[in-house]
């Protein structure tokens, strides 16, 4: 069984310390995984949930997008979720 994780508190961790499309950055660095698990949505689409559940693996390379793009605008933030 494959384990799920939400990664809605990276992507609000992500706009409280980023800029104005780090959502959409995340997404994009994180589209090939999220189209291996089959989920086929838009960052609209999951900011607007109150969760959205992914695989373990696209949950850690969205916190890792997360952070290398925050950490670019502000190398003291880490997210730790």
């Amino acid at each position: 069984m494959v384990q799920l994780k939400d990664v809605t508190p990276i992507l609000t961790w992500a706009k409280q310390h980023g800029d104005a499309k780090i959502v959409q950055r995340i997404v994009v660095r994180a589209l090939p995984q999220l189209q291996a698990a089959g989920l086929l949505v838009s960052p609209a689409e999951i900011e607007a949930k109150d969760q959205f559940l992914v695989p373990v693996q696209v949950f850690e390379q969205m916190r890792l997008a997360a952070e290398a793009f925050v950490h670019n605008d502000h190398p003291e933030a880490s997210c730790h979720v």
